[in-house]
């Protein structure tokens, strides 16, 4: 057929080069060579001045390669070696200027393997080309080289030499293109376009034989489990593995991983003499010394030991020396400071005790008369509601309860609350915690306390005084089924007193026959309760305004929505309004207590639940929900 491969690209390298890629392949990429997205993980060579003398030496053995080829000492053998320099030059040059066009930087090792690529593309046809046809396939060999081993990383196939794309790619290219750079009467065909297809079909024939027989070879060692050695013996080294060198280096990253591990900094690592990397393991054993030093010190402050001395620092950037240095003395410094506070806080506590005895046995005092007072309160109220069973006109019963239980609820609050912050001003005094300005903020609760308990209880004596003259029949803690609409207005029309020349409309909504089974007194209050709170809080005096009340029934509950257009409430004071003694009408008639009382009786006693709306300028809306039975 005429085909020519002068000193075997193709029989010699680009057999080898199938042969590689079919190993490469069912032999599968190194650890650690591919990221979990496939992207090329880069290996460097372990050392590049070895690389570079085994390529020179592999160039200086292709004069005789290429050279004895020519089987005859005469001319053709100078022509050769020439055309071998020039190719792998040129090989080398192509693959360093593509390495500069597409990374900016000189790839070595790419270079090198460009050397090689050009050398083996010569080979086909040193005898035949003229120097500069040797210099262009030379450049031929160093891209095909350049662009191979990226298209093999492409296809996530790991070459760790290059052999695939130094021999198999540039022995195809070698073998077949250069026939573009030779006159036609020097081919054995004796014509350019006849001789590229036996070219082209010796190359495939090639490949197809040498991947076949590859397939076989390697899929037999493959099946007797010995093409591979195992994952831990590649991460450690055949070296190591098989053969049990010792490794300095490795001895030092197996001490770096256990110390990361496990934390301990008393692992050292057996320096070897006389080598670099015993020296570098000297030094690191030296750099665990210190720092285990320094934890040492740590270990002995943090158990409480601050009389060690901190290790010195060697120079300014010496932070962790450093470090430890400053904590210690912080710390030192701290528990200074927290002793002296203590003896202060003792000697202010000494001081106090006397005070607070004195002011304890006035509090209990008063205590006690406030709680006669309450009896005495709770006992007329007791009366008030057994003769609210009497009385005819439900406007009434609803004013008497609003207008006594609404004082002595605030008393009893404010007694409550009083006698809470007792005991724990007790609490903290027994426990030696008091401060001074605990006994401060007492005092001030107390004073405030007594102002709310000597105001409300006047106006409660004061109301019961006149109502005991009113004879009411109803029972507070009765339950019994009510006509919903009908009680409301029964209990609008007993607060019309408080609407008496106020510009303000009630509109009610609520169905004919919706009926709700109650404790009829604390939904009386509840009513009374919002619109006494709308009246005192929504409107001024001479505004004008409207409330709406609206019921509807859902399912086995009501919801009953309370609105107003009134003044609204700020954001900063909605989330307070159900606390108790929270008010913005203080020293104006508001106690804080209304809207409190409110909450617990229909959550407590009504087992209902209360939301509130509010925007400034556009009114407040309550909306309660209450089971029917």
């Amino acid at each position: 057929m005429g085909f020519y491969d002068f000193a075997g690209s193709t029989v010699v390298h680009l057999i080898g080069g199938a042969v590689g890629l079919v190993g490469t392949i069912m032999l599968g990429a190194r650890h650690g060579r591919f990221d979990a997205r496939g992207q090329a993980i880069e290996i460097p060579n372990f050392n590049l001045t070895l690389v570079t003398l085994g390529v020179f030496l592999l160039w200086f053995g292709w004069f005789g390669f290429n050279g004895g080829s020519v089987l005859a000492a005469d001319g053709t053998v100078a022509v050769v070696i020439l055309n071998t320099i020039l190719g792998a030059a040129a090989g080398g040059v192509g693959a360093f200027l593509i390495s500069i066009w597409q990374t900016r930087l000189i790839s070595v090792g790419r270079t090198l393997n460009g050397v090689l690529g050009g050398l083996v593309a010569i080979t086909a046809s040193a005898d035949l080309i003229t120097p500069g046809a040797a210099i262009l396939l030379g450049l031929g060999g160093g891209a095909v080289v350049y662009f191979g081993e990226l298209l093999l990383l492409r296809f996530r196939v790991d070459d760790p030499v290059g052999a695939v794309s130094v021999h198999g790619m540039s022995g195809a290219f070698g073998t077949i293109f250069y026939v573009l750079l030779v006159p036609a009467e020097l081919l054995p065909t004796g014509a350019t376009l006849s001789q590229l297809g036996v070219q082209i079909a010796g190359v495939i024939s090639a490949i197809l034989w040498a991947t076949l027989l590859a397939i076989v070879v390697f899929g037999l060692i493959k099946r007797f489990g010995t093409l591979r050695v195992p994952l831990e013996h590649e991460i450690l080294g055949l070296n190591v593995a098989e053969h049990g060198v010792r490794m300095t280096w490795v001895d030092t990253i197996n001490t770096i991983e256990k110390i990361v591990d496990q934390g301990n900094y008393s692992q050292r690592v057996e320096a070897e003499q006389g080598t670099e990397a015993g020296d570098v393991a000297a030094s690191f054993n030296t750099l665990l010394d210190d720092l285990e030093s320094k934890i040492g010190v740590l270990n002995r402050i943090s158990q409480g030991d601050l009389s060690v001395a901190p290790p010195q620092p060697k120079s300014d950037h010496d932070l962790l020396s450093i470090s430890i240095d400053q904590m210690v003395h912080n710390l030192r410094n701290l528990i200074g400071s927290v002793e002296e506070k203590n003896r202060q806080l003792k000697t202010l506590n000494e001081s106090l005790e006397q005070r607070v005895s004195l002011r304890t046995e006035e509090l209990a005092e008063k205590n006690r008369a406030l709680e006669d007072l309450l009896e005495q309160v709770q006992a007329t109220q007791n009366q008030l509601i057994e003769s609210e069973k009497m009385a005819a006109l439900g406007s009434l019963v609803a004013g008497v309860s609003h207008e006594i239980n609404t004082p002595v609820g605030v008393a009893v609050t404010a007694s409550s609350h009083l006698d809470q912050k007792l005991h724990e001003l007790i609490a903290r005094y027994e426990a030696s915690t008091m401060k001074k300005s605990d006994l401060e903020k007492f005092i001030s609760t107390a004073k405030e306390s007594c102002q709310i308990l000597q105001t409300n209880l006047a106006r409660a004596a004061e109301l019961i005084q006149s109502f005991k003259r009113v004879a009411v029949d109803q029972s507070v803690d009765q339950v019994q089924e009510i006509p919903v609409r009908r009680y409301i207005e029964e209990t609008l029309l007993s607060l019309r007193p408080q609407f008496k020349s106020r510009p303000i409309e009630v509109a009610l909504e609520c169905p004919q026959d919706l009926s709700l089974t109650v404790q009829t007194g604390p939904f009386s209050q509840v009513l009374t309760n919002l619109i006494i709170n709308a009246l005192t809080h929504a409107f001024d005096e001479t505004d004008r305004g409207q409330i709406a009340i609206k019921v509807t029934p859902k399912d086995s509950q009501i919801e009953m929505s309370f609105s107003d257009t009134g003044k609204g409430i700020t954001q900063e004071h909605l989330g307070r309004i159900f606390e108790p003694f929270f008010t913005t009408k203080r020293g104006q008639g508001g106690t804080g207590l209304g809207l409190h009382i409110l909450y617990n009786i229909i959550t407590a006693q009504l087992n209902g639940t209360i939301e509130v709306e509010s925007r400034v300028g556009q009114g407040t809306t309550f909306l309660i929900t209450l089971p029917r039975a």
